[in-house]
């Protein structure tokens, strides 16, 4: 599946065996690259037990309201921390894009 290209969110669950002195390096662990850094010194002990593609939709008046701004001459931009084929289809979805833009100049 092509999530990102689907506008979808990507949650991944999986269970790892843990030693009580991992355990208190995930406690200790300031932020979650830190955390994820404990959990996957041991890589292979990872079990991935399923794989899930989210849908969050955008909200029903946005669309409508890009093209009100638009049509006002209002440059309308879009800032997400999504991947860049998630955020396109997004945007495609709420009138910020189209088929033929090219989207190397658009982000």
């Amino acid at each position: 599946a092509d999530f990102a290209n689907d506008a979808l969110r990507s949650l991944l669950l999986a269970v790892r065996p843990l030693e009580a002195t991992e355990v208190e390096a995930l406690q200790a662990a300031k932020t979650a690259d830190d955390r994820l850094d404990v959990i996957l010194r041991e890589a292979s002990m990872v079990c991935a037990l399923g794989l899930w593609g989210i849908y969050d939709p955008p909200r029903a008046l946005v669309r409508r309201s890009v093209q009100t701004c638009q049509e006002a001459g209002i440059r309308v931009v879009m800032i997400t921390g999504d991947q860049q084929a998630a955020a396109a289809t997004i945007g495609k979805q709420i009138g910020l894009l189209h088929d033929k833009d090219d989207l190397q100049v658009r982000t």
